[in-house]
C-alpha cells in the first residue's frame, strides 16, 4: 500500500511541473501587438520609434502612426519621438500612445559665451549637443563625435594618419590668408592651436568619453561675444562633472580594426612588360628599358599597407561627499595604427573634475585640471604615391646570391642605383625606402584647466560675479633623422646627413571676471552681462641639428625663438524677453591685441539679433494642428581675426 501511495504521489509531482512549465509557457507567449501613436492633438505621429524595451526588437510608426510588433505577454511597449516625451506601456494586442510635448527640451539650458540661456530663448544661431546626442563607436579624436551632427559644420578626417588632426570649418572659409580654424572654448578656456607638434589639434586635448556637450556658435551675432578671435564660429566644449550621491566607477573599452576600402588598379609585372614589349617593339628604347626591367610581380601597395588596429581604454570615478563637493576623476588610453605599416599614435589623458558649493550654494567652485600624454610616429605619406608609380616588375630587396636579403646594401630595400653602384641622386626612393628609413618621432605634454568661482551676492541673488583663471601648458621633444645605410642617409651624405633635435613650449595664461544680472519683472525678463579678460600666449621653439652619422657632433644651432602675444578685451551682452515670445539681444566686445601695431591695436565688435517664437503666439496654440517650435530669427554682428599670417605674435613686425 505504501508503494502504491509513493507512484501516485510521484505522478502527481511530475504532473504538476508539466503543468508549471506549461504556465510559464503561456506567460511567455508571443503576441502580435497592433498600435497607434498620436500626439495631443490626436493626429498621428509619423516616425515614432516603438521598441519591446529591454531588447532590439523595435520598428517605427507608419504615415498615420499606427504599427505591428512581435512581443511578450508581460513585456513593455516604450515609444518615443523628438520634441515629445517618452511612454511605456504594458504589451497588449491593441495599444494606443498619446505623447505630450517635451516642454523640459525648450527650457533645457544652453552654454554660450560668459553664460547660458534657456534653449527657446536663443537668438543667434547656435547648435548644442548633448552627450547622448554625440556619434558613439570607434572615436578617438573629439571631432569625429561632430562629424553630420551640426548644419553648417564640416569636418574633413585626416589622410589616415593618426597623429594628424582633421580640418573644422563651420560654414566655409572666413580668409584667403589668416587662420580658419574656429575658436575652441573648454570649460571656459580659449585654447590655441600653438600646442607644438603633435598638440596641434586643441580638441585632441581632450578625452572624448570626457565631454558632456558641444555648443557651436555659427552665425555673428551669436559669435562676436568673442571679437577678434570668432570669425571662424566657436565651438564650446563642457566636460562631465561628479553625480550622485556615493561614488561609482565606469569602464568602458572598445576596439576596432581599419583597412583601406579600396586601391589603385595598377599593372602588375607581367601586364607591364606586356605593355612595354607592345608599345616599344622595333625599336632602341625596347632594349634600354628590357635591362631595367625584373622577372618580379611586385604589389607595392600590399607591401606597405596593412590592417590597422585600434583600442580605446576608459575608467572614471564619480561621486558627491556629503552632498555638497561633487567630483569626478578620469583616466583614458588611446592607441590608434596607420593603414600604413609604420605610423601610430598613444595617448594617455587624466582629467579631474571639483564642483562643490558652499555658504549654502551662494558660492560654487569649478575646478578642472586635465593632463595629456602623446607619443607620436608619424608615418611618411611619400610612401602612398611611389606605390603606385614604382615599377612592378622588379623585386622589392636586394639579395644575395643565395637568395638572403643583401642589408648592407640601402638596408635591403631595392632602389635604383648609378652603373658603377654609386648612389644616384634622381630616380625616386623605393616605396619600402621610403616607409621604413624615415623616422618622425615626438612626445608631448600638455596640462590645462581652471577654477572658477561664481558667487551669488546675498541679499541680492539676481546678481552673480564670476572670475575665471586658467592655464594651457604644452611642452613637445622630437627628432627626425634617416636611417644610417638607407638611400636617403646615403643620399643626404652628398650635402648633409642630419639627426635634427627639436623642442617646443607653450603657455597660455588667462583672467576673466564679469557680472550678471538676471531677473524676472511679471511679462519681462532681463538678462545683463559685463566683463573683462586678459590672456597672455609664451611661443618658445629650439632647434638643433647633429651630423647623423655622429650625434654629438653639431651641424647646426638654431637661435632660441620666442614669440608671445597678449589680448585685453572689454565684453558686455544685454538679453530681454517679452512674454518669452518677443527676444532681444545685444552684445559688444573691444579687444585689443598686441598683434597690431598701436594705430590699429582696438577692435570694436558689436552685434543686434532679434527672435519671434511664434509657436508661442495663440494663434498657433490654438489651431487644429499646432507647432511645438517656430521661430523667425534676425541677427547681425561684426567678427574679427587675429590669427595672421604664420607669425603670429607680433605680425606687424615681421623678422
Amino acid at each position: 500500500m505504501e508503494k502504491n501511495v509513493l507512484k501516485t504521489s510521484g505522478k502527481f509531482l511530475l504532473l504538476s511541473m508539466v503543468g508549471l512549465l506549461l504556465s510559464v509557457h503561456a506567460l511567455a507567449q508571443s503576441i502580435t501587438v497592433k498600435g497607434v501613436v498620436i500626439d495631443n492633438t490626436g493626429l498621428g505621429v509619423i516616425g515614432a520609434n516603438v521598441l519591446v524595451k529591454g531588447t532590439t526588437n523595435g520598428t517605427i510608426t507608419d504615415m498615420d502612426g499606427n504599427f505591428t510588433i512581435q512581443a511578450n505577454k508581460g513585456d513593455i511597449i516604450t515609444v518615443s519621438f523628438i520634441g515629445y516625451k517618452a511612454q511605456e506601456q504594458p504589451a497588449s494586442e491593441l495599444m494606443k500612445f498619446v505623447l505630450q510635448d517635451d516642454t523640459e527640451l525648450l527650457e533645457e539650458v544652453v552654454v554660450i559665451g560668459y553664460g547660458s540661456v534657456k534653449k527657446n530663448d536663443l537668438t543667434g544661431s547656435v547648435t548644442a549637443i548633448k552627450a547622448e546626442e554625440i556619434n558613439r563607436g570607434a572615436i578617438t579624436s573629439p571631432d569625429q563625435m561632430l562629424q553630420g551632427k551640426v548644419p553648417g559644420l564640416l569636418v574633413t578626417p585626416a589622410s589616415g594618419d593618426p597623429t594628424g588632426g582633421a580640418t573644422i570649418r563651420i560654414r566655409g572659409a572666413a580668409s584667403l590668408y589668416a587662420s580658419n580654424d574656429p575658436l575652441i572654448v573648454i570649460d571656459g578656456v580659449p585654447v590655441t592651436a600653438e600646442g607644438g607638434a603633435g598638440m596641434a589639434n586643441p580638441l585632441a586635448s581632450v578625452n572624448p568619453n570626457d565631454i558632456e556637450s558641444y555648443t557651436v556658435l555659427k552665425d555673428a551675432s551669436a559669435t562676436a561675444i568673442y571679437g577678434s578671435r570668432a570669425s571662424n564660429g566657436v565651438i564650446i566644449i563642457q566636460t562631465k562633472k561628479g553625480t550622485g550621491d556615493k561614488m561609482q566607477v565606469s569602464y568602458n573599452s572598445s576596439y576596432s580594426l581599419k583597412q583601406n576600402s579600396s586601391r589603385l588598379d595598377v599593372m602588375t609585372g607581367d601586364e607591364y612588360r606586356d605593355y612595354v614589349n607592345t608599345t616599344y617593339a622595333g625599336t632602341d628604347r625596347l632594349t634600354q628599358i628590357q635591362k631595367l626591367m625584373g622577372n618580379a610581380n611586385t604589389d607595392w601597395q600590399d607591401l606597405i599597407y596593412r590592417t590597422a588596429f585600434s583600442t580605446d581604454q576608459n575608467v572614471s570615478l564619480y561621486g558627491n561627499v556629503k552632498g555638497v563637493f561633487p567630483y569626478r576623476v578620469s583616466l583614458g588610453y588611446t592607441y590608434d595604427e596607420a593603414t600604413l605599416k609604420v605610423g601610430d599614435n598613444k595617448r594617455t589623458n587624466l582629467s579631474v573634475s571639483l564642483t562643490p558649493k558652499f555658504f549654502q550654494d551662494h558660492l560654487s567652485v569649478n575646478v578642472n585640471l586635465k593632463g595629456i600624454y602623446n607619443k607620436a610616429n608619424y608615418p611618411n605619406s611619400g610612401a602612398v604615391g611611389s606605390a603606385i608609380s614604382f615599377t612592378p616588375t622588379v623585386d622589392p630587396y636586394f639579395r644575395n646570391a643565395d637568395g638572403s636579403i643583401n642589408y648592407d646594401l640601402c638596408n635591403g630595400y631595392f632602389n635604383w642605383m648609378a652603373e658603377d653602384g654609386s648612389v644616384s641622386t634622381n630616380p625616386t626612393i623605393s616605396p619600402l625606402s621610403q616607409l621604413y628609413d624615415n623616422n618622425n618621432r615626438n612626445k608631448s605634454w600638455r596640462s590645462m584647466g581652471n577654477l572658477q568661482l561664481d558667487y551669488k551676492i546675498h541679499g541680492f541673488e539676481d546678481l552673480r560675479l564670476n572670475l575665471n583663471l586658467g592655464y594651457d601648458l604644452a611642452r613637445t621633444e622630437g627628432y627626425t633623422y634617416a636611417e644610417l645605410g638607407s638611400i636617403t642617409s646615403m643620399r643626404n651624405q652628398l650635402s648633409n646627413d642630419l639627426y635634427n633635435d627639436y623642442a617646443n613650449n607653450n603657455a597660455n595664461t588667462l583672467l576673466e571676471f564679469y557680472g550678471n544680472y538676471n531677473k524676472d519683472f511679471g511679462i519681462h525678463h532681463l538678462d545683463v552681462m559685463a566683463g573683462y579678460s586678459w590672456q597672455h600666449n609664451y611661443v618658445k621653439y629650439d632647434n638643433i641639428s647633429y651630423y647623423n652619422d655622429n650625434r654629438e657632433q653639431v651641424y647646426n644651432q638654431s637661435p632660441t625663438d620666442r614669440r608671445e602675444y597678449y589680448l585685453i578685451s572689454f565684453f558686455g551682452r544685454i538679453n530681454y524677453s517679452l512674454n518669452s515670445k518677443y527676444l532681444f539681444t545685444f552684445s559688444l566686445r573691444d579687444d585689443a591685441s598686441s598683434r597690431f601695431s598701436k594705430e590699429n591695436r582696438w577692435g570694436l565688435f558689436p552685434s543686434a539679433a532679434f527672435a519671434w517664437n511664434i509657436a508661442e503666439e495663440n494663434f498657433i496654440k490654438e489651431a487644429d494642428t499646432p507647432l511645438s517650435s517656430l521661430k523667425l530669427r534676425l541677427g547681425w554682428g561684426k567678427t574679427g581675426q587675429q590669427d595672421i599670417g604664420m607669425d603670429r605674435c607680433y605680425a606687424y613686425q615681421p623678422r
